[in-house]
């Protein structure tokens, strides 16, 4: 049956929280709780592994990771002391689960921009200023990011408050989130606009397309390039959706409206169990698509030919800087991984 819980009930405090409202199944809770603690345990040993394998190490595997193994500590807590392991009043629980979605969050922008940044590493560019713009912002977010696990601290500290101080500890934290997410949602949509308005001009350059009326569309292979870079960019908008949505649920909601607090009692364990899916999802991706690499290479290696007009660049000095065309450092990078 329903019963009444402390547990993000911030309106009636004391003693007659627990028969303030009956809006909590314990059962249903206990059994998404004991899904989240097994997808999540499964996706730290999936994606550790494959990072180990793999005998890299970057920010977003090991931010992506640390998320997982706080979720996952803090899911196995709450299954092992059912009744007493609530946010905002068990410290233990509240600085796991608090610091494993802060830390979801902080995987999230930086796996965003590193897609965003594969284009500028990865594909031809017209624009310097964009180049050089997008660059700016990851060194922004560079410095940005601890400030991010910083202000995810106050979500466990509100443990030590009462409970009307501690709802505006916690709508304060998620406001921040949200206007961090708000800027890095902005900019994504301004460099999508960018790099498609560049396409012709750089398929132009690429396939010696020079004539002022030559199209793109003309040429078969500039066509299939075309394409198939519409289609990367494309997947900022499916990205986009995700994000509003995480947006909706996660931060505006339980900002704006009181009674959606109280659903939270579900929503943070189904947001450990869409991230540990999410994580197990694109690790196969990358498997699938480092295969194909290695296949691409071999048939290069028996006489395949290369694409015209190819070069490698970089940023340096506020510029960017082309040189030869060689073979890409990291060909073990896609633009279409996300995580």
């Amino acid at each position: 049956g329903w019963e009444g819980t402390k547990e993000f009930n911030y309106w009636v405090g004391g003693e007659y929280a627990e028969q303030s409202s009956c809006h909590y199944p314990p059962q249903p809770i206990l059994a998404c709780y004991i899904l989240a603690t097994t997808t999540s345990w499964l996706a730290v040993v999936v994606k550790a592994y494959a990072s180990y394998a793999h005998k890299r190490s970057r920010l977003h595997d090991n931010l992506a990771i640390l998320s997982l193994v706080s979720y996952s500590l803090g899911c196995t807590y709450r299954v092992a002391k059912p009744e007493t392991a609530l946010f905002g009043h068990d410290v233990a629980f509240t600085f796991f689960v608090g610091n494993g979605f802060g830390l979801i969050l902080a995987a999230e922008k930086v796996s965003f921009l590193r897609y965003m940044y594969s284009f500028v590493r990865h594909n031809e560019w017209s624009s310097s200023k964009v180049e050089v713009r997008i660059n700016q912002y990851r060194d922004i977010e560079r410095y940005a990011l601890p400030a991010d696990i910083v202000i995810t601290q106050i979500i466990w500290l509100i443990c030590f408050v009462e409970m009307k101080t501690a709802l505006v500890l916690f709508r304060l934290v998620l406001g921040f989130y949200l206007l961090r997410a708000l800027r890095l949602f902005a900019f994504s949509q301004t460099f999508k606009k960018l790099y498609l308005g560049e396409l012709e001009t750089v398929a132009k350059f690429k396939f010696n397309l020079n004539s002022k009326h030559e199209k793109s569309e003309g040429d078969p292979e500039s066509r299939a390039w075309v394409k198939n870079q519409r289609r990367k960019a494309g997947l900022l908008g499916y990205v986009t959706i995700s994000f509003q949505l995480n947006l909706v649920i996660n931060m505006i909601l339980p900002i704006c409206w009181d009674l959606f607090v109280t659903f939270l009692t579900f929503i943070v364990p189904i947001t450990c169990v869409v991230w540990s899916c999410y994580v197990l999802y694109y690790v196969v991706v990358k498997i699938i698509k480092r295969r194909a690499r290695s296949i691409e290479r071999e048939l290069d290696s028996h006489g395949a030919t290369h694409t015209r007009n190819d070069f490698m660049k970089h940023v340096a000095g506020g510029q960017v800087v082309r040189v030869g065309t060689k073979e890409e450092e990291d060909e073990e990078e896609s633009e279409d991984e996300l995580v």
